[in-house]
């Protein structure tokens, strides 16, 4: 039982809180190691600024104490102890695997694919910085071999100011992967193949995402108004009124080879960070939703092609409410929630508390559930990911702390705690955490990102084999067998076709038409819930900007959460 690791932290927190009220923070800050890795200075009472050293990156902290754990908590409320649990409990659920020397940073998880369709799995993240090196690599991609090993592939340097990667795309549409990564400038460089069987390597266009101070960040690449076309979401700073943060939604915009901005919004509070998304109401436009340090929830709607509105607010009894990430229906009563939630000081204690949001309307949500983890960081990364941790189709809550892991599964009417672990090594910080199925056995694996300021490589991520054997294999064929397409009818086809799919339980389906280069001709079914039953989608032989697409065999692809299936069809004119 790891008593003095938890002790520890519960003095830590209350230091924290001490030290900030007496106006001396730094002595803590240093106690921390968080001063080696963050830029700290005050701003206006109880309020931190965080700016982290490597990145540029940063987000306002409220550390002022909250109220007791009495007031805070209810009936309704479930409550987490971590100060007193026994994290032993725990530890055969993973077993470590291997470390490689590249992390996801600052919450971005790392990017994980076949990135040069070999059919092997490239991990993609930031890397230390070699002196010996004259090129100071800062991102790199490692495959993972089929003997298991992982193997340096490629480094992306310090000339190109590359500094974290956002995400993996096809923007343009060709079929070729692309990689964007963050530079310490507040902008995303576009890396793509040059062919489609090597890595990333040619670079297409730089977006400059804020033309300010150079605040950045909560990237996040969607199709929000379901045109086909890419869009980004993010949180950044301009030099129009009124000065701070504002929310924006950019467009990749193929006659300029770039994303053009569409949508600029402030919010009355403008220290905003994290977006959810999804259409949570049902009503077939998505939405998505953020928080602020104050505990102001905000929900943004597209209104149709390129049009975005304010559509409801709210607030949360937490500060920070930075934490926040959408599910798929994990209840089973056919709608997506969003989670929302923040970190800050109880009595002293450092806690967590997240509310569930749910429609009960067109554009109106409310709390449906809440609970409270006691125990938890404040300073340093924070994040919330949902992963479906145990290959069962329907998500579950993953906390990454700077010190702590902490899973959480739906079960009926509660929560269950599936995971939870501290980082006994106080000179590395979590940066951020995957689920992933590396190998492809229905087992997916846990990977741990973190920093260490002491020892090179600065960078490591450890992985973790899934020790939880027996149901995971079962869930994993189960999720198979409750998955069945049919043979698009008639086939071949001349003017339409119809295509059918069965599901024996609720899932959220995406249904996509690619031509034989695999190139994306139209997405029939966008993140839509399905409930058990055999539905029918009908496929007018229109891609998605409306023309007719030519003779040829063409791929129809059933996905939802991490599982597809996919059949041919011939369409003769």
């Amino acid at each position: 039982m790891r008593f003095i690791s938890v002790f520890f932290l519960f003095v830590l927190n209350l230091l924290i809180l001490i030290s900030s009220l007496n106006a001396d923070w730094k002595a803590e800050v240093k106690n921390r190691h968080l001063n080696e890795r963050y830029e700290i200075s005050k701003m206006d009472t109880g309020i931190l600024k965080i700016e982290n050293r490597l990145t540029k990156t940063f987000k306002y902290i409220n550390i002022t104490d909250q109220e007791s754990l009495s007031k805070t908590l209810s009936s309704k409320m479930q409550f987490f102890d971590l100060i007193n649990t026994d994290t032993n409990l725990f530890k055969n659920k993973y077993r470590f695997f291997d470390k490689i020397e590249v992390s996801g940073v600052v919450g971005y998880p790392l990017v994980i694919n076949d990135l040069n369709n070999n059919r092997l799995i490239d991990i993609v993240g930031s890397t230390y910085k070699e002196k010996e090196d004259s090129g100071l690599a800062n991102c790199a991609i490692m495959e993972l071999q089929s003997d298991s090993t992982f193997v340096l592939q490629k480094k992306y340097v310090r000339h190109d100011s590359i500094v974290n990667v956002l995400a993996e795309t096809d923007v343009d549409k060709d079929g070729l992967n692309e990689l964007n990564f963050k530079n310490a400038l507040g902008e995303f460089q576009t890396y793509e193949n040059t062919t489609i069987n090597n890595y990333p390597d040619s670079l297409q266009f730089k977006y400059r995402m804020w033309t300010g101070t150079g605040e950045v960040g909560s990237e996040t690449f969607v199709d929000m108004d379901n045109d086909g076309i890419t869009d980004i979401i993010y949180v950044g700073d301009d030099t129009l009124p009124p000065d701070g943060n504002k929310v924006y939604v950019a467009e990749y915009d193929s006659t300029v080879h770039n994303f053009v901005q569409k949508f600029r919004y402030s919010p009355p509070e403008w220290r905003v960070s994290g977006f959810s998304v999804g259409d949570f109401d049902g009503d077939g436009f998505k939405e998505f939703a953020t928080g602020s340090i104050d505990g102001d929830v905000y929900v943004f709607e597209n209104q149709g092609n390129d049009a975005y509105d304010l559509v409801f607010s709210d607030t949360i009894s937490t500060p920070n409410a930075y934490l926040t990430c959408a599910t798929n229906d994990i209840d089973h009563n056919g709608k997506i929630e969003f989670f929302l939630g923040g970190s800050s000081y109880y009595n002293g204690v450092g806690g967590t508390k997240v509310y569930w949001f749910e429609a009960d309307g067109n554009n109106h949500y409310y709390k449906k559930y809440t609970f409270f983890l006691s125990g938890t960081d404040v300073l340093g990364t924070t994040e919330l990911y949902s992963y479906d941790v145990n290959a069962d189709g329907i998500d579950d809550l993953v906390f990454a702390f700077a010190g702590s892991v902490v899973i959480l599964i739906w079960e009926r009417d509660h929560f269950r705690l599936h995971y939870y672990d501290w980082w006994e090594n106080l000179w590395q910080e979590i940066q951020s955490v995957n689920i992933y199925d590396l190998f492809n056995d229905g087992r997916p694996n846990l990977l741990i990102s973190t920093h260490d300021i002491k020892n090179l490589p600065e960078f490591n991520t450890y992985i973790y084999t899934n020790n939880f054997l027996t149901n995971i294999s079962r869930n994993h064929y189960k999720i198979i067998k409750n998955f069945k397409l049919e043979q698009n009818y008639p086939n071949p086809f001349n003017n339409k076709t119809i295509i059918s799919f069965s599901i024996n339980q609720t899932f959220i389906i995406n249904l996509f038409i690619y031509n034989i280069n695999g190139k994306e001709v139209i997405k029939l079914v966008d993140h839509q819930v399905f409930n058990a039953g055999v539905h029918r989608v009908i496929w007018n032989c229109k891609d998605k900007h409306g023309k007719e697409v030519s003779s040829g065999v063409y791929l129809y692809s059933l996905k939802s959460c991490n599982y597809s299936l996919t059949k041919k069809m011939l369409l003769i004119r």
